[in-house]
């Protein structure tokens, strides 16, 4: 384990450890912890660039600012979509949690998609060198919830992750420290959304804002079609009145919306199970599959899962942070000579 750390680490302690979702951005500082985790939202000052707010307090400003406020989220399907705002999140957050200046002085380790190209690896890089960062590396974010989750990485044996993030969902197979295979779609929590807000708009005539969407999604939401059906009321406007209206939402409705998504994400994982070597695919007959990411909170994922594809499934612990504990986890570690 600590050779694939080594590994990992190149030759030099990383001070921070970032992992930048679409949904979330959690923060790792060596021997502090856990400092950050809020979502990747930010208010901007229109003008001169000022950030008034960031995080949850940014994100309960969506739809309620006024002009001179542009309140963003700079990440589209696990990628950065505004390099501005993506920057400023950066040097406002480092500041919060480092003070000013300190964070010019710091190493920083982010993850970032396994399944991210070039440009969108560089436009990462640059976001975080933006802010004076001493120098900067980078895990694959398969590998890091592999070790947050403490899988047995390191040994010749198979271990699965399927991350389910709010832009992008990535399967990969892990052994002797490293990712044998994988496979990834730009889909996930977000399309899920969308997909529901269409559904009340074409079925209810309803306008509803993401937020409401994805509240509904977390509350009645379900994967499996036979899990039990519930009710949420979604608050919006009505495009035949132009008032405000309010409309009760099954959770067989939601279903049918995401129903796309849902099975996307089954054939993610079927992809990369049907690749797997001989060798390793018998390990995951009993290790199985370990669910991440906020998508796997999807009430029966992990049933719908193992229905489809005849082998255990699992939700990991704290799935939302599972990530940037094995961002922790490598930062901790000791380095070998």
């Amino acid at each position: 384990m600590r050779n694939v750390l080594q590994r990992m680490r190149c030759v030099m302690d990383k001070d921070i450890g970032i992992d930048l979702g679409t949904k979330n951005i959690s923060v790792y500082v060596k021997g502090r912890g856990l400092v950050f985790h809020e979502p990747t939202v930010v208010a901007i000052k229109r003008g001169n660039g000022k950030v008034l707010a960031l995080g949850g307090a940014a994100k309960r400003m969506l739809g309620r600012s006024s002009r001179d406020v542009q309140v963003v989220n700079p990440m589209r399907e696990g990628v950065i979509a505004d390099l501005s705002a993506t920057e400023a999140i950066f040097r406002h957050m480092f500041e919060q949690v480092l003070g000013y200046g300190s964070y010019r002085r710091s190493k920083v380790m982010i993850c970032a998609p396994i399944g991210s190209t070039h440009l969108e690896r560089r436009a990462l890089r640059n976001a975080v060198q933006s802010v004076g960062a001493r120098s900067m590396d980078m895990l694959d974010e398969p590998m890091a919830a592999a070790l947050g989750a403490k899988l047995p990485v390191a040994e010749p044996v198979a271990s699965m992750i399927v991350d389910i993030g709010g832009g992008i969902t990535e399967a990969a197979i892990i052994s002797l420290g490293g990712i044998v295979n994988h496979t990834s779609m730009r889909c996930g929590g977000e399309k899920m959304d969308e997909a529901i807000q269409s559904h009340v708009r074409r079925r209810h005539n309803m306008l509803i804002s993401r937020g409401e969407a994805e509240e509904a999604k977390i509350h009645a939401g379900k994967a499996h079609p036979d899990l039990e059906d519930m009710v949420v009321t979604v608050r919006g406007r009505n495009l035949a009145t132009g008032l405000p209206d309010a409309v009760k939402v099954t959770s067989a409705e939601i279903h049918e919306a995401i129903r796309e998504q849902v099975s996307a994400i089954e054939r993610i994982a079927h992809e990369a199970l049907e690749r797997c070597p001989a060798e390793l695919a018998g390990d995951l007959m009993t290790s199985g599959i370990n669910l991440t990411g906020g998508g796997s909170l999807l009430r029966g994922m992990d049933d719908y899962l193992r229905e489809k594809l005849g082998i255990p499934v699992r939700v990991m612990d704290d799935p939302l942070r599972s990530i940037v504990r094995g961002l922790g986890y490598v930062l901790e570690s000791p380095r070998e000579a």
